[in-house]
């Protein structure tokens, strides 16, 4: 949807401009525990994620994050073929 998706770079700047005395940085602060949240899904669902075997394939996810009033990194939800 238009209007929802924000650059990484788009993002640091919004946390600058409405909450600068919480300096948090986006690439220190908050992505590593978002692909911390990536890594534990996968590997928590590794055995069902190919099934069938197949090979040479690939799927694709879409991971909701929320950030709650102390910056810290929820994982939401993770959906399949997002677009």
């Amino acid at each position: 949807e238009d209007g929802n998706t924000l650059s990484f770079a788009q993002f640091q700047d919004h946390l600058d401009e409405h909450h600068p005395d919480a300096r948090v940085s986006f690439r220190r602060d908050l992505f590593p525990r978002m692909k911390e949240c990536v890594v534990d899904s996968l590997l928590a669902t590794k055995a069902a994620l190919n099934a069938n075997g197949r090979r040479h394939c690939f799927e694709l996810y879409g991971y909701d994050f929320l950030l709650d009033e102390d910056f810290r990194c929820w994982l939401l939800e993770v959906n399949t073929n997002p677009f």
